[in-house]
């Protein structure tokens, strides 16, 4: 038989023409276009928080527990030898000095290094509010600091800091106050922030001292100024001796106010505040440790006690307010 060669031939033929030969008029493929990309936005900037201003609490508000460090002052005497030996410290605010108020029962139990005493308040008053303990040989009391008296007679107490007296003795009662006896002042309350107090500007204060020297006596009206800038703290007070008839002008001639300057520095780290005391009349000097308390130091207040060359001692709390 005779092959089919013409027949097989042509398909293949058109089969290499279709598949690309090198005519002149062969279709070229389209370009494929790739798309850009999309740029990613740039993020806003993150606006920057506002500092929140540091909050404060009343250091006259105990219808809630509360817990507080404080500044002490303790004064005690040992008579064990027949001959009373006085012991004074004065101590920067820590741990180891302060309490813890229960407000269900009224309990503070207090301490002061070593010693320790659980008073639960037989008293509640108004003007200004504190509690008051006492016993057979002990006695307790925790009270805002009378700042001012207003137009009708009213006290004016400090808002963000505060004081305790206490007292004991290892007596029996009854006018026995035992070999040995102790009185402590412990200053509480809301620190100002190291961040919350001025850099740059004079701080004047106004306020009271109360304080006690030999028979008694009394403080009166305070000024304080504290130079931010300098970190330096000065101010004047005086004390009023007890009269021959007894504190004040009741039973006898009205004490001539005397005199207390004192000066000294604060502490940019910490905010404490020391330096020296002086009671011209006397000749007696010492030392006094305080703070700053409240939004932007709005308050301050210090506690002293200072010594002559016969022994003589005085001691108190100064406080104001800007």
């Amino acid at each position: 038989m005779k092959p089919n060669w013409p027949c097989t031939m042509i398909p293949i033929v058109f089969l290499l023409a279709s598949c690309g030969g090198d005519s002149g008029d062969s279709t070229q493929p389209a370009p494929i276009s790739t798309p850009s990309p999309t740029p990613t936005p740039t993020p806003a900037p993150s606006p920057t928080p506002t500092p929140s201003s540091p909050t404060y609490l009343s250091a006259s508000d105990f219808s809630r527990d509360r817990s507080f460090s404080g500044i002490g002052l303790r004064i005690g005497v040992d008579r064990s030898n027949g001959t009373a030996v006085t012991d004074v410290r004065l101590d920067p605010e820590g741990t180891a000095i302060g309490f813890d108020f229960t407000a269900s029962s009224r309990t503070y139990v207090a301490r002061y290094n070593s010693d320790t005493i659980t008073a639960v308040t037989q008293g509640v008053a108004t003007e200004p509010p504190y509690d008051k303990f006492s016993g057979p040989n002990s006695s307790f009391s925790r009270s805002p600091f009378a700042l001012a008296a207003s137009a009708t007679g009213v006290l004016i107490g400090s808002t963000y800091f505060g004081y305790v007296d206490w007292s004991d003795n290892n007596g029996t009662g009854a006018g026995d106050f035992g070999t040995r006896s102790a009185t402590r002042r412990l200053l509480f309350g809301a620190r100002t922030v190291m961040s919350d107090l001025p850099t740059s500007s004079v701080a004047a204060f106004m306020g009271q001292s109360t304080m006690t020297g030999p028979g008694g006596g009394s403080g009166g009206t305070a000024s304080i100024t504290v130079d931010y800038a300098a970190r330096t703290i000065a101010g004047a007070t005086v004390f009023s001796p007890a009269s021959t008839g007894g504190t004040g002008s009741s039973g006898g001639p009205a004490p001539t106010p005397e005199p207390i300057t004192f000066s000294g520095t604060l502490d940019p780290s910490t905010g404490r505040l020391t330096g020296v005391i002086t009671h011209t009349a006397s000749g007696a000097t010492g030392k006094f440790e305080g703070a700053l308390y409240g939004p932007h130091g709005v308050e301050i207040a210090m506690v002293f006690t200072m010594s002559a060359v016969d022994g003589t001692r005085y001691s108190g709390l100064i406080g104001g307010r800007n």
